[in-house]
């Protein structure tokens, strides 16, 4: 399960290994670059529960970061998982489970990729999240792509799977289930025990898209991690893949609906009841 060529970049692993080597020759002359380094920071450690989504956002104090691109990196050996058990999977109980990615230019990464997490699909051969508890350990590293004077920043954070939590998911609205513009649309989620310490996660946001999940707006923020709550669908809100997402206030993690629809109607056809009869029976 290989891709087809190489990535253009050093795993941060690599970064580190580069770096240490340097600092130990003792030949030559140092000259320090006049800028310094990029400066990031990966934000907090998070207990979260298990098999659920989760996003980092990093962030850069700098002044002038328009050159910079960041990666987001699991940081765990591999060494004891070796053969057909170093693929992610859901219950691998230590190494990776996450492929690192080329740079980007914002300091934000969804675990799993956002795109599998709308489709329902939390465990792929390239990434899985967490189905027991665990440590995780990430990287952030930033590049100033300078070409004369290139120097990178990072800054490490760790995550708690915690076995006794999750999966946190949305159980309605439902795949395909309608609503109504200006209407209200309950919505419910499993709460599995974040509410509970470790977890602790006492109040959530709730979010609609009704552009396929390419951009969400809260509909009901900082409400109580009890598992329903009713909510009011905005005017004009016409979606045929329209999405719920609910995210933990004060932590990393979040959960999507299935698709569903509002103001949902098939141009041009009437629905009718047809019954046919032969013999006495009906077909």
């Amino acid at each position: 399960m290989f891709q087809f060529n190489s990535d253009d970049y050093f795993h941060g692993f690599s970064v580190d290994e580069i770096r240490t080597r340097i600092n130990s020759v003792t030949c030559g002359t140092n000259t320090p670059f006049a800028n310094p380094a990029p400066n990031v920071n990966a934000g907090t450690d998070y207990i979260i529960p298990k098999s659920t989504a989760f996003v980092l956002k990093g962030t850069s104090t700098d002044s002038n970061t328009a050159s910079y691109t960041y990666t987001w990196e699991e940081m765990d050996s591999g060494s004891a998982q070796t053969g057909a058990n170093s693929i992610p999977y859901l219950n691998k109980p230590t190494g990776p489970i996450f492929r690192s990615l080329n740079p980007v230019n914002t300091p934000v990464r969804y675990f799993p990729d956002f795109n599998k997490v709308l489709a329902g699909v939390l465990t792929t051969r390239w990434e899985t999240v967490s189905g027991v508890g665990r440590n995780l350990n990430f990287m952030l590293t930033a590049r100033n792509n300078n070409i004369t004077a290139p120097q990178t920043g990072k800054d490490a954070m760790a995550i708690t799977v915690n076995s006794a939590s999750g999966p946190f998911k949305v159980t309605a609205p439902t795949f395909g289930q309608a609503a109504v513009s200006g209407a209200a649309l309950n919505v419910t989620w499993d709460v599995a025990n974040t509410n509970q310490a470790p977890v602790s996660t006492a109040n959530v946001n709730i979010k609609l898209s009704t552009d396929g999940g390419q951009t969400f707006t809260t509909v009901a923020a900082n409400t109580p991690n009890d598992g329903s709550e009713q909510i009011t669908i905005p005017s004009g809100s016409t979606a045929a893949n329209a999405y719920i997402l609910v995210e933990a206030v004060g932590n990393i993690y979040y959960t999507v609906s299935p698709s569903f629809v509002i103001d949902y109607t098939v141009a041009g056809r009437n629905l009718y009841n047809l019954q046919l009869s032969r013999s006495g029976s009906r077909y």
